[in-house]
């Protein structure tokens, strides 16, 4: 960083008002830091878009499941199974 490596170059200047190479040094170790978590809260944010577009395909292919499998194989239950076929179709129900 330039205005570290400035004030470190007047450093015995700076020293009269109470700075020393620990502060410089501290406030150098602490951009870096800064630098990084800007880095990482972007990762972050990629990484969150994309779980979230996943899980999205992912519900999509376990409702077509249901839909299109589970949903045709329980038919065969709604006249002999009437109440299993009954709570079947009301836990099939999504409520938001």
């Amino acid at each position: 960083m330039a205005i570290t490596k400035i004030a470190l170059t007047n450093i015995e200047a700076l020293k009269g008002f109470g700075i020393s190479d620990e502060m410089i040094t501290e406030i150098e170790t602490s951009v870096d830091e800064f630098k990084h978590l800007i880095g990482s809260v972007r990762n972050i944010r990629i990484k969150r878009y994309a779980n979230i577009k996943e899980a999205d395909q992912l519900i999509n292919a376990g409702n077509s499941l249901l839909k299109n499998k589970m949903d045709k194989m329980m038919k065969v239950f709604e006249l002999t199974q009437p109440v299993f076929y009954d709570v079947y179709k009301r836990a099939r129900v999504i409520v938001d």
